[in-house]
């Protein structure tokens, strides 16, 4: 079986190699700020939620206090 060289690999999937070296960071940056941006606005409807609609999801108040108290970029 013939073992495939980075640069056939690189034309068989339509990327050349000198700009894998900016996509593949630029696309790990952009999933990171939208994983962040979901976080933020998960904990600012958390934050919102009644005592009733906590207990209907099986969250004490104590532990949305601590989840909306993280940083956004802490999971």
């Amino acid at each position: 079986m013939k073992q495939l060289t980075y640069e056939e690999i690189n034309s068989s999937t339509g990327r050349s190699s000198g700009t894998d070296a900016i996509e593949v960071p630029f696309e790990n940056m952009l999933a990171t700020l939208r994983r962040w941006r979901q976080r933020s606005a998960q904990r600012r409807r958390l934050a919102g939620l009644s005592i009733c609609l906590l207990d209907d999801i099986g969250i004490t108040n104590e532990e949305r206090l601590e989840e909306i108290g993280k940083p956004f970029w802490r999971a």
